[in-house]
């Protein structure tokens, strides 16, 4: 198991490499955050905010985007979303381009 870091305010750090394999980030604030190359394979996201984080879109699995993730204006151009679980989820002014959300669960997402 990783770090807990649930509701833990992280907002604008810069998290380039940082391994946050199995960390527990429920409820976390991630906005602005600068995910380069920082891995998040399953990650623990129940309702983490990421509004205008930029991740690193090879790292981002559809297991590690849950339901109700606050995802509103981050940077997601070429992100595999495809089977992710985004219900209720926040996509608001998120930048989806060439975002690949095949089969995708969207129920009650915000688009």
């Amino acid at each position: 198991m990783g770090a807990d870091l649930s509701n833990a305010d992280l907002s604008g750090a810069y998290l380039f490499d940082a391994g946050l394999s199995e960390a527990i980030l429920t409820e976390a604030n991630l906005t602005g955050c600068r995910l380069r190359g920082a891995t998040v394979s399953d990650a623990q996201l129940a309702d983490a905010r990421f509004e205008y984080s930029i991740p690193n879109d090879e790292d981002i699995t559809p297991s590690d985007i849950i339901s109700g993730a606050d995802l509103s204006g981050a940077d997601l151009r070429a992100a595999d979303l495809s089977e992710a679980d985004l219900r209720e989820a926040d996509l608001s002014g998120a930048h989806l381009r060439e975002a690949d959300l095949s089969g995708a669960h969207l129920f009650d997402a915000d688009l």
